[in-house]
């Protein structure tokens, strides 16, 4: 499961279908209707985060249609912005957390990667019902920078341990990935709790 905090570019470069990014030329997203034909916003997108994102997927699931039919993507913030100054996150995050709940207990994901700067704090005080334990916390490399990696832990609704990690914005800091091999540590937590987790 991945979740961003903020989808960004400004509405009026935006059909009214919300497909297509009228300035950019290129799909703003996979569906305008219920994704019924398995479009997947994470493959089947032309946004520059998009095609970043996926560098991390070969470490984490090694085939294309993996992650198509076993990784929901969505977004903390349901509004779109022009700039990240411009969206009050913690009025957003009010209206969002229910929606999300509800997708964490129907989608029962094994881990949640959350882009951007105090996204996991942010996500597991949303969704997690039954608490949450911070195992790594988020590593920077100045006060002011991205974060490169951290871990948290915590429990759904219905008592399954779900682990969520915090990684740098892919519009701004996607060279940390291959960089600190991000994938391999999400990997490796991973099997600690899971040893079979996502095949060889």
């Amino acid at each position: 499961m991945l979740l961003g905090m903020n989808p960004g570019g400004h509405p009026n470069d935006h059909l009214p279908n919300g497909d297509f990014d009228s300035r950019a030329g290129r799909k703003a997203a996979a569906s305008s209707a219920y994704y019924e034909n398995n479009e997947h916003d994470l493959l089947d997108c032309q946004w520059r985060e998009n095609l970043i994102v996926k560098l991390i997927s070969p470490a984490i699931l090694t085939r294309k249609e993996d992650i198509r039919f076993s990784v929901c993507k969505t977004n903390l913030a349901f509004r779109r912005s022009a700039s990240i100054q411009d969206i009050d996150f913690r009025h957003e995050k009010k209206i969002s957390a229910p929606f999300l709940k509800e997708i964490m207990e129907r989608v029962e994901p094994d881990a949640v990667i959350v882009c951007g700067k105090g996204a996991l704090r942010g996500m597991a005080d949303a969704v997690f019902r039954k608490g949450w334990q911070m195992k790594t916390d988020p590593i920077v490399l100045s006060p002011s920078g991205p974060p490169i990696f951290g871990h948290a832990q915590g429990q759904t609704l219905a008592g399954t341990a779900v682990d969520m990690f915090e990684v740098a914005h892919a519009s701004r800091s996607s060279g940390l990935y291959a960089k600190h091999d991000v994938g391999a540590k999400i990997r490796e937590t991973m099997r600690e709790r899971l040893p079979d987790w996502l095949g060889s």
